[in-house]
């Protein structure tokens, strides 16, 4: 998996690495499951490439309570604009 490099300072990639890594993980479950309706795939593609492109350590910080699928109201908001 080719995800990009964080930025922020040393404490905050650190921190930003261990959040990222488990909300990757939970997005991927949610994005790629078997049996999710081809009508969805697309979808689910695409906010999942929104989601791990993220490389500002403090924004895996700001969202480290929510669910991948709380924040996919966000990615709905930049592909509106």
């Amino acid at each position: 998996m080719h995800l990009p490099v964080l930025v922020g300072n040393l404490k905050q990639t650190e921190w930003a690495l261990r959040i990222r890594s488990q909300k990757i993980h939970e997005a991927q479950e949610v994005c790629f499951r078997e049996d999710l309706p081809e009508e969805f795939r697309g979808k689910a593609r695409r906010f999942y490439e929104w989601y791990a492109d993220h490389e500002q350590a403090g924004w895996w910080l700001d969202h480290r309570y929510e669910s991948p699928q709380a924040t996919c109201r966000f990615a709905r908001q930049d592909w509106d604009t």
